[in-house]
């Protein structure tokens, strides 16, 4: 802990990308009990008597990954969003009954601010705030200020926003289908829905090792099937949809296109976030510290007295090491911001080395994913080469690859790219 602590009348507590779901081997973050004890802290000691503010900066909850009915919708309503968080509350109760003690703290003020991320877009909807404030007693102290808030000279924002590929028009965060009100997702989480999650209880531990890149040199068959599906989808069942206009998330715009292709050629799926916001250290006086999430390696950019703090994450994540032998959980990183008289006196990112992991909570050996990665791609190219067995059977589908469709789709990426 920061040991200006003392000098300080205010602290904020911010914690990124815990991504918890609906607990099991698939939820990215089980251990609730450690991160009850972790709130409580602030409670205590030298906080006991100072003004604490506890930022959830964004994906807090895995929305994203969390099915209904074991599926996976991407047009998702009110409703939709509720069910998921009945199984988010069921697995992880104990959270919000701590947050509900923790905002009774009778000898200074406690906040609790949940931050919208690209996995719990879901906040967004009034029914998903009004259950999280019952959840945590009541209490007026549980706020919700939208994708950031602005403290002083402090700014807090998961960090999606600047990346292209999740962007989410703040004036339009919602869109009405067939009657109802549904998320305005942006295309990448739309993308993933459909292509990557539904194999989640195959591969879902292969996205908590790093580095990224590494995992896809070992294992070369992923980065295959990847792709394959990938394409599959855009070519096919997006382009359709988008044809059709029948899907309002399926949109194309030139800038995404540019992107996507620039981050699947060198696959590389991360973005530097925290150098988006140092290059506005220089223009933006007013403010001294920037804290981000959503890319999950923690770092410190600074400029004078002026600093952005990309924050890592809360959820498990682990390390390949010895030649891609050997997994050792990393350290989970938060941030801390002292205040004295609504200015910044002292910043820190913060490592702890978290809970022990259990073994079954680690990735299988990368050979074993090889092998189960290796028949699914032997059974595509059968089905491929297969011509009596077409891999897409509805007749919308093979419409595609008629001219008068090509050309309508053709026209409208030409008309995407000028945007």
């Amino acid at each position: 802990m920061i040991s200006d602590v003392n000098k300080a009348d205010r602290a904020f507590v911010i914690v990124s990308d815990i991504e918890m779901s609906c607990g099991g081997d698939m939820d990215d973050f089980v251990h609730t009990r450690y991160l009850c004890e972790f709130i409580d802290q602030y409670n205590q000691g030298d906080y006991k008597d100072k003004e604490v503010d506890l930022v959830f900066n964004g994906d807090t909850f895995d929305f994203l990954k969390t099915q209904i009915d074991h599926d996976t919708p991407h047009l998702i309503d009110e409703e939709m969003a509720m069910d998921k968080l009945t199984q988010i509350e069921t697995a992880h109760k104990a959270f919000f009954e701590t947050l509900a003690k923790f905002v009774k703290h009778k000898d200074a003020a406690r906040r609790v601010h949940f931050i919208v991320g690209n996995h719990d877009q879901e906040l967004l909807f009034p029914k998903v705030q009004d259950r999280i404030v019952e959840l945590c007693g009541n209490s007026g102290q549980i706020l919700f200020p939208g994708f950031e808030m602005r403290v002083g000279d402090l700014l807090i924002e998961h960090g999606s926003q600047k990346d292209q590929l999740f962007q989410v028009p703040v004036d339009r965060p919602f869109l009405e289908y067939n009657g109802k009100k549904i998320l305005n997702l942006p295309w990448t989480s739309v993308t993933i829905i459909n292509t990557l999650i539904p194999f989640r209880s195959e591969f879902h531990a292969l996205d908590r090792i790093k580095p990224k890149l590494e995992v896809f040199e070992r294992v070369p068959e992923l980065k295959e099937w990847m792709l394959g599906r990938l394409w599959n989808y855009w070519t096919n069942d997006y382009l359709k949809d988008y044809v059709k206009s029948s899907d309002p998330l399926k949109k194309i715009s030139w800038s995404m296109i540019k992107e996507a292709f620039k981050r699947s050629l060198f696959f590389n799926p991360d973005v530097e976030v925290g150098e988006a916001f140092a290059k506005k250290l220089e223009k933006e006086e007013h403010v001294k510290v920037t804290v981000v999430g959503h890319v999950h390696d923690p770092k410190i950019f600074c400029n004078g007295n002026r600093k952005v703090i990309q924050a890592g994450c809360f959820r498990d994540e682990f390390m390949l090491e010895e030649g891609g032998t050997k997994y050792t959980p990393i350290a989970k990183s938060y941030t801390e911001i002292l205040f004295k008289d609504n200015k910044t006196i002292a910043s820190n990112l913060i490592e702890v080395s978290g809970p022990e992991i259990e073994k079954w909570r680690y990735p299988k050996a990368l050979e074993e994913y090889r092998e189960v990665l290796r028949e699914k791609l032997k059974v595509e190219k059968a089905i491929k080469e297969n011509k009596s067995k077409p891999m897409i059977e509805d007749p919308g589908a093979r419409a595609l690859e008629t001219p008068s469709v090509i050309m309508k789709a053709t026209k409208k990426y030409q008309e995407a790219f000028k945007n």
